[in-house]
């Protein structure tokens, strides 16, 4: 289980990452260990106020491996608070894939009806 991290600025004002607190909860529940193992390599701005293409570019290889041996071979639950357009978990898949991730899944408490009917509808 691999949690969406916050870059460094955002944590320190919030002083939480969402996304780790409920891979935390969901580890123990399924018993399944939790890899931080996504790094930001840098700040970006926040996506609320971004349509879907910006949010893409915004994301671009925004998302740093480390830790790669650990992720060879290995079927991942990718984890976020919010699924809005999916781009950041897109971004977050294709870096994990990138470096031997076999299969990425997601999960998230919560997404917007927009994503819910793109997914329905494909």
């Amino acid at each position: 289980m691999v949690p969406i991290p916050l870059d460094p600025k955002r944590l320190l004002e919030r002083q939480f990452n969402q996304a780790e607190l409920l891979a935390a909860c969901l580890a123990r529940a399924l018993e399944i260990p939790v890899r931080k193992v996504l790094r930001k390599k840098y700040s970006t701005p926040t996506q609320s106020r971004l349509n879907q293409k910006e949010r893409e570019v915004n994301l671009y290889q925004v998302f740093k491996v480390s830790n790669v041996r650990n992720l060879k071979g290995k079927k991942i639950l990718l984890v976020d608070d919010i699924l809005t357009t999916g781009a950041t978990v897109r971004e977050a898949a294709r870096a994990l894939k990138a470096h031997g991730a076999k299969r990425v899944d997601v999960f998230a408490l919560a997404c917007t009806s927009r994503e819910l009917d793109r997914t329905r509808n494909s």
